[in-house]
């Protein structure tokens, strides 16, 4: 055993001793692979094609001297500085309606398959391409996921229906009608969690008020109440003093007869005076104008100057219907084409095909310019988009909206100092425009990243400085998600600033909208005459019978009695005083009750209680009919007026809650205006019942 351990060990050393030596000959062959003159020659390669190299013996070994040199020189030799790729580049999305479409039909076959995986998969698809393709809005797809949350709320899912609301909330945050069904759904899966669906409900209200395409309308719905609630208590009024004051005007009227007329005679006489406007189709405020001037000089001064203001008023009408009209127009004006292009859902095809036709017949305005070729930007036709916004800017120039957007577009392309020479100007001209400095903070980003590192650290903080800008200005940039680096879609990176309102309610040209609704309204209440001479006419007519009713008040004319309510009339009974106030029987039956008989008496004190009680119940039926017609026929005028004019304002509110102006979509879900029209119209009538009652038994 030793002997054969005394004969390996010296092989064994002579072996290992050998390796040892042969190393520095390796690495000196490998350093003059390295080290050839040409530089794309591969190492490897040469190695496979030469010999392998002779063993060397220890003294051969000091080219590794040189060895430090070889390393240094070639790590020096080419900067890294100057060798820093460039940031990735900015992309353009690859899909656009086609691909929003299959995957919406995918999601409509996996649903009515019971498909759920391929459902929910579906869904993510398309908000993933609604992020992708900038769309603020996908409208037709959100009222889709509505209407199968309606199913499901009928078939008692709450739980599914309040999942599709949410989608449909993700899918088109700005449609009034998701924040409206996402309350429904929330109320129903849950009443007592009072915070979530009056947060939904908050929120449809916000929307409502942001939105011009039900904003107007609303506006519009909300003014033609006004008008019909103002025809109504006019008719009101009109009918309730002639109930109160028009037995003293046919009494009078009768005295111009021949005495042997006999009073239904005289009363059929004034009935078809009164009836020639309606007769000969004048027009509506004609009518009430021959009602008034019959009435005007047995109303007291109250009642004559609130009759004056409401004819006024409907004289007024046709020109205020025509303002409304021409404030609340915006679907099918150029304003209607903007808005859907600065949502670039699936119907801002047909908005951009329309405003192109307008740029190539030279009659597209600024704002048209700036939504194309936003429009254009998001879905990668950068080309068009650049174009469009030159044109803008030839239109109006250094708009900070249309600079960053541009930016955004010559960013996209490459073209860095273009983009950060309008980020600047933008800052500039609006230092308040949160996206400006948020774009202009990731170029600055995006161009450290092929920066010497001398200069990128200050490139850097310009970065971070810009960012931080946009971060106060706008809090919710705190939270703004940066794409995935593989997938960096200039969409996703950068901010877009739409155009503003004010922008967009000066493109809401109705084309005449208003005169037409004038017109259309002075012949149905003026009737056909030019608007401006009947206004003029009919007003100067108006306030000369006011003249004429407050000189002429009391003077030859009946008047009502204070106790029983009979005509006190001279004519009839010339031995009245001048300023008396109560008939001929009252008078002597209390003024002169020593010259009749106490059963007379006694039976005019009875008469005058029934007069008091019909009139009592009188006024609690008009009152019980229309809230304010009990109080006018009370004598309370202002009171009844303005109680009257709000119940029929709800009434007409409620009869028109369909809208008069179409809104997309169809029209807002009617809980959101019966329930607090019900409430209001309750609490008003009651309110007006009770003041009533207090009144008669006071």
């Amino acid at each position: 055993m030793l002997t054969k351990a005394f004969f390996i060990q010296p092989v064994v050393l002579v072996v290992v001793s050998g390796l040892l030596l042969a190393l520095p000959a390796r690495a000196q062959s490998d350093s003059d692979a390295s080290g050839s003159d040409d530089p794309s020659a591969d190492s490897t390669d040469a190695d496979a094609a030469a010999p392998p190299p002779p063993r060397r013996v220890p003294k051969a070994t000091p080219p590794v001297k040189a060895a430090p040199a070889k390393v240094a020189p070639a790590k020096v030799a080419a900067p890294a500085d100057a060798a820093r790729p460039a940031a990735r580049p900015i992309l353009t999305p690859n899909g656009g309606d086609a691909e929003v479409v299959g995957a919406w039909r995918r999601w409509q076959k996996a649903t009515s398959d019971g498909d759920v995986h391929g459902a929910e998969t579906a869904q993510k698809e398309l908000l993933v391409l609604k992020e992708d393709l900038g769309v603020e809005d996908l409208n037709e797809m959100a009222v889709g996921f509505l209407r199968a949350a309606e199913v499901r709320l009928s078939a008692h899912d709450t739980a599914g229906a309040v999942a599709l609301c949410r989608v449909a909330a993700d899918l088109a945050p700005d449609l009034v009608g998701t924040h409206v069904t996402l309350a429904h759904a929330l109320f129903a899966d849950s009443a007592f969690s009072f915070g979530s669906w009056t947060h939904e409900l908050k929120l449809a209200a916000t929307t409502l008020w942001r939105d011009p395409r039900y904003f107007k309308p609303a506006v519009a719905d909300v003014g033609a109440a006004l008008g019909f609630a103002l025809l109504a208590t006019a008719v009101v009024v009109l009918a309730v003093l002639a109930l109160k004051r028009g037995r003293y005007f046919l009494h009078d009227f009768h005295h111009l007869f021949p005495r042997a007329t006999a009073r239904w005679q005289s009363t059929v006489a004034a009935a078809l005076l009164l009836l020639v406007p309606v007769v000969f189709r004048l027009g509506f405020v004609p009518t009430l104008l021959v009602v008034a001037t019959a009435l005007t000089l047995y109303v007291d001064g109250r009642e004559r100057i609130i009759l004056s203001v409401l004819l006024l008023t409907l004289i007024a009408l046709p020109l205020g219907g025509g303002l409304l009209a021409q404030q609340t127009s915006f679907a099918g004006t150029p304003a209607e084409d903007a808005f859907v292009l600065d949502q670039g859902g699936l119907d801002a095809k047909a908005a951009a095909d329309h405003v192109r036709l307008r740029v190539a017949e030279d009659r597209a305005t600024y704002g048209e310019l700036f939504t194309l070729a936003r429009y254009e930007t998001r879905r990668g036709k950068l080309d068009d988009a650049i174009v469009h916004f030159k044109q803008a800017a030839s239109l109006r120039t250094n708009d900070p909206r249309l600079l960053t957007n541009m930016g955004n577009a010559l960013l996209t392309k490459g073209d860095v100092e273009g983009a950060a020479e309008l980020y600047t100007n933008a800052t500039q001209v609006d230092p308040t425009l949160a996206p400006a400095f948020f774009d202009l903070g990731k170029l600055y980003a995006r161009r450290a990243v092929s920066m010497p590192d001398d200069t990128v650290g200050m490139e850097l903080d310009r970065a971070q400085t810009a960012l931080a800008t946009a971060q106060r200005l706008d809090e919710a940039l705190y939270t703004h998600p940066d794409p995935p680096a593989d997938h960096l879609l200039g969409n996703r990176l950068l901010l877009s600033p739409s155009l503003t309102a004010a922008d967009l309610t000066a493109l809401a040209d109705a084309e005449g909208r208003g005169s037409k609704v004038t017109a259309q309204l002075s012949g149905k209440l003026l009737g056909g005459v030019d608007y401006a001479v009947a206004s003029a006419v009919m007003g100067l007519f108006v306030l000369a019978l006011a003249a004429v009713g407050f000189w002429r008040s009391g003077k030859g004319i009946a008047k009502s009695c204070e106790k029983c309510g009979r005509a006190v009339c001279r004519r009839c009974d010339p031995e009245l005083g001048a300023g008396s106030m109560l008939c001929n029987q009252c008078v002597h039956a209390f003024a002169r009750s020593s010259s009749v008989a106490p059963a007379l008496k006694v039976r005019k004190q009875i008469e005058i209680h029934q007069y008091q009680q019909r009139q009592n119940r009188t006024a609690y039926l008009l009152g019980a009919l229309c809230s304010g017609m009990g109080h006018l026929f009370t004598g309370l005028a202002v009171r009844g007026v303005l109680l009257a004019y709000a119940f029929l304002f709800i009434l007409a509110s409620v009869a028109l809650r369909e809208g008069v102006v179409r809104t997309p979509f169809g029209p807002l879900a009617q809980t959101l205006w019966l329930v607090p029209l019900l409430l209001a119209i309750v609490s008003l009538y009651g309110l007006s019942l009770r003041s009533l009652h207090r009144r008669q038994t006071e």
